[in-house]
């Protein structure tokens, strides 16, 4: 949900009242609107603290974690990845187990990789709730 803009108050409403009066309501309740957004988003917003894009490369043994930097201020709880390396064959599977998952924390996650070999160009977008 987003707030971006209040209507003006009717003028049937903005009539019967003072003129400060009117606009001190004009006010509150855009204030109480925008306080409402916060409390149902937490705050959040889509490349802030919500999700991220990072770039990585996996340059280790198959199976091994590998920590990235999301600056999230949150710890994470999904993510989706993308990798544009087109010669890689099979295509790798990033993945992160029950055990790498307790690693995650509001500043980075840890991911494996089920490829033995160099994976590059790889995006991973990552979700905080």
């Amino acid at each position: 949900m987003r707030v971006s803009t209040i209507r003006p108050l009717p003028n049937s409403i903005r009539d019967a009242l003072p003129p400060n009066v009117a606009s001190d309501l004009q006010k509150w309740v855009q204030d109480c609107l925008r306080d409402y957004e916060s409390a149902v988003n937490g705050g959040l917003e889509l490349g802030a603290n919500l999700g991220v894009v990072i770039s990585g490369t996996f340059a280790v043994a198959a199976n091994t974690a590998v920590s990235f930097t999301h600056g999230l201020g949150r710890v994470p709880v999904f993510f989706a990845y993308y990798c544009a390396d087109t010669n890689v064959t099979p295509a790798p599977v990033i993945y992160a187990e029950a055990a790498t998952m307790a690693l995650w924390t509001a500043d980075a996650i840890s991911l494996k990789c089920s490829r033995d070999t160099s994976v590059t160009n790889l995006s991973v977008v990552v979700f905080a709730a």
